[in-house]
């Protein structure tokens, strides 16, 4: 009988969550534009890639647990660093 071993692509992961954090970065940076203050833009990129990184901690778990955290989680980070 043979057992079927998926085998993913060295590097395959971090390649994938490099090219989402450079997306989450060019995004919040963009974003913050919107605001006067120098330091926003900076918390905005730190609550993205905080949100990201407890999500690829998650990615084990089913995907909508993994989503409600990362979104609960990126909800929470942006009320504590940008509106404190």
């Amino acid at each position: 009988m043979a057992i079927d071993v998926e085998q993913e692509a060295p590097g395959g992961r971090a390649l994938l969550l490099g090219a989402l954090l450079a997306l989450l970065a060019a995004g919040t940076v963009a974003f913050g534009r919107v605001f006067e203050a120098n330091g926003t833009t900076l918390r905005l990129v730190l609550a993205a890639t905080l949100s990201l990184a407890l999500a690829a901690a998650l990615e084990r778990q089913h995907v909508l647990v993994a989503t409600i955290a990362s979104v609960a989680g990126l909800a929470l980070l942006i009320g504590w660093l940008v509106y404190p």
